[in-house]
């Protein structure tokens, strides 16, 4: 599996390095491999693949969510039930 995290530059932004990262990108998805894009990495992976990706309207955002999490996933990791967000 391919992990593709996070990064300064947006999905939408027109640097050599993000073309050639979304051509890599289109590469590991004809040879049918796992990706996990994280932030950034889940925005480029959609832009490569032909999804819409754009900035927010509303410009950069900062709050706070609650989120329930099953008993399940309690007992795998020490969630807390407030998560910190940004969005831009």
């Amino acid at each position: 599996a391919v992990v593709i995290a996070g990064s300064l530059s947006s999905a939408y932004d027109q640097d050599p390095w993000i073309a050639k990262l979304s051509e890599e990108i289109r590469g590991l998805r004809e040879q049918k491999k796992r990706m996990l894009g994280i932030c950034f990495g889940h925005q480029i992976i959609c832009h490569a693949l032909g999804g819409k990706v754009e900035k927010n309207s509303k410009g950069l955002q900062f709050g706070f969510r609650k989120f329930i999490v099953s008993a399940k996933a309690q007992q795998a990791l020490p969630w807390r039930q407030t998560m910190m967000q940004l969005r831009f």
